[in-house]
């Protein structure tokens, strides 16, 4: 199964490496889409090897046959580091279709927790042969879901324990009560957690085969369905994306000469029997209420009129209806826009005294503000109040 597992692996790089390369010379798109599809079916198709071979593990542990293991996780993590390196470097180097970097690696990861099957057997058996320690055991199987470690673990084992033989005993001589140190009961007493562990999963595993097996389908189900979910996702024509920017309606100066609200937008934005027309009421609104009409000018430009006065210092929101768009772009739902509250400053000041007459005294100040007033009202509110402020020392 691990031959099998690997032969997939190298495939799904070839036909990977050639799709790049029809994306990137412009070949026809029905034959880059069929390398597409060919290669979800061959990531499912390792899946479901994968899964095979959880059984398959399973069955030689049983079995105790240990060369199958021992082969079996040999050939599969150190068979496919070349694959690795290769893919990696294809992945970091091009872009196809889009795809983010953090799916690409998610894809890879489903193919390392693959090949991981045979590699935590293969530490299962060691342990259970008593060549390595339950220190050793889960140190080695935490390696097998990380990149590179997962390779290095497996070579240290198979090149620093050789060839797995069964777990022969000598004959001991009979001793007196050996002294037992709290570290070595410590070990022991984890080992008999452990065993105790196994039994109680390998229950489990007896009594709720059907079940097992059944999720395993399941998340295996998930799995594909999630992968041609994305790729047709990918394959469905996707919204063009057009910007726009806001001018706010002019406020002050000449009313007849006033800029009024207007929408730009960075491409075609009109329906085409909206081109160049009034737009029907209904299909954009303003918040606070005014009345006015809104017309396209061109397919690109929205243009808003109205007789009445904007409210001073007030926020409205434009808000576009669900089919006011075409269909194949996407533009924001709305937008939002402020009228300038009104100022009023003092732009110049001069202090005055008669030449002739110095009990003549006049101060000369220019008022400016950002919209007509009335100026009898303002001078009603202007009042002139002395600020005295002493030097110290005088």
């Amino acid at each position: 199964m691990a031959k099998i597992q690997l032969i997939i692996m190298y495939t799904i790089y070839a036909v990977f490496v050639a799709a790049a390369k029809m994306y990137y010379e412009d070949a026809p798109y029905r034959l880059v889409s069929n390398m597409e599809t060919l290669l979800l079916v061959l990531f499912c198709g390792f899946v479901l090897a994968s899964i095979i071979n959880i059984f398959y593990s399973f069955k030689l542990l049983k079995k105790k046959e240990s060369d199958k293991i021992t082969k079996s996780a040999v050939i599969i993590k150190l068979g496919s580091i070349p694959f690795w390196v290769a893919m990696l470097a294809v992945i970091f180097a091009v872009d196809i279709w889009k795809y983010e970097l953090p799916y690409k690696i998610i894809l890879l990861y489903i193919l390392l927790l693959g090949t991981s099957v045979s590699g935590i057997s293969y530490i299962r058996l060691l342990y259970k042969q008593r060549l390595i320690s339950l220190k050793q055991a889960a140190v080695h199987t935490l390696m097998q879901f990380s990149f590179i470690l997962d390779a290095i673990a497996i070579a240290r084992l198979k090149y620093s324990k050789g060839t797995v033989q069964p777990d022969v005993q000598p004959e001991e001589k009979p001793e007196a009560k050996p002294k037992v140190s709290k570290r070595a009961k410590t070990g022991e007493a984890l080992e008999r957690i452990d065993v105790k562990i196994i039994a109680f999963f390998k229950g489990q595993w007896l009594k709720r085969k059907k079940t097992v097996i059944a999720a395993i389908g399941g998340l295996a189900a998930l799995i594909i369905g999630l992968g041609i979910n994305s790729f047709y996702q990918s394959r469905k024509p996707q919204p063009i994306s057009v910007n726009m920017r806001v001018e706010a309606p002019e406020t002050t100066g000449d009313p007849e000469s006033r800029r009024p609200l207007s929408v730009l937008f960075r491409g075609s934005a009109a329906k085409v029997e909206m081109k160049d027309s009034e737009v029907p009421s209904g299909l954009i609104t303003i918040n606070p209420p005014i009345e006015g009409t809104w017309q396209w000018k061109g397919d690109d430009l929205l243009v808003f009129s109205t007789e009445e006065a904007w409210r001073i210092g007030k926020r409205y929101t434009v808000t576009f209806a669900k089919d006011f768009f075409p269909s194949h772009i996407k533009v924001d739902s709305g937008f939002n826009f402020e009228i300038p509250n009104i100022t009023l400053g003092i732009a110049a000041s001069e202090f005055y005294i008669d030449p002739e007459d110095s009990s003549i005294k006049r101060v000369l100040v220019t008022v400016q503000t950002n919209y007509p007033v009335d100026a009898a009202s303002l001078e009603k509110n202007i009042r002139i109040e002395p600020r005295i402020t002493t030097i110290r020392g005088s």
